[in-house]
């Protein structure tokens, strides 16, 4: 059977993309646990509140919506940064 053979330069070409897609797998877990401490310091979304309530979607995402848009005009409004 015919074997494929690499040149050197297909191979580090290869080993460099391994290495690179190793790295990235790297920062992702780290991404990924990072997200999951902040997430479970934050509150439930009332997106979630009004679905259990039986709201329809479209009245829950117009009312998130509406409140995202209360809070903006406030910020704008006081001239100081937004605290949590």
């Amino acid at each position: 059977m015919g074997q494929n053979k690499r040149s050197i330069t297909q191979s580090m070409a290869l080993v460099g993309m391994v290495s690179l897609l190793l790295e990235f797998q790297k920062q992702l877990s780290r991404l990924e646990e990072t997200m999951e401490e902040i997430s479970a310091t934050l509150p439930e979304v009332d997106y979630y509140m009004k679905r259990k309530e039986g709201k329809p979607y479209k009245v829950v995402v117009i009312a998130c919506a509406n409140k995202l848009l209360h809070h903006v005009c406030a910020i704008l409004n006081k001239d100081q940064p937004y605290h949590i």
